[in-house]
């Protein structure tokens, strides 16, 4: 599982959903035995939403999968807000 190979590679396990159909429990560190499990506060597309006044789904490339700037955005911009820049 992904939890057994960070724990194997002392790496943190960083969980964030794309939209709203991607359900994590608000409390699953309870579900888990895991010190470095971090959950993101926002969706990709709430935030989006929220702080770029974007709708992703209109930037798609084939009605699923989005485009590279999109990619861009969230890797620069999305992951550092929900996790902080030294921690990617």
């Amino acid at each position: 599982t992904a939890i057994t190979l960070c724990k194997e590679n002392n790496a943190e396990l960083k969980l964030f959903g794309f939209n709203k159909w991607t359900w994590i429990p608000s409390k699953i560190t309870e579900y888990f035995n895991f010190d470095t499990i971090q959950v993101a506060t926002d969706s990709v597309q709430d935030w989006f939403s929220q702080k770029k006044r974007i709708d992703i789904q209109k930037h798609t490339v084939d009605d699923e999968h989005y485009s590279k700037e999109i990619h861009r955005m969230i890797a620069l911009e999305y992951l550092p807000s929900q996790f902080g820049n030294n921690n990617l």
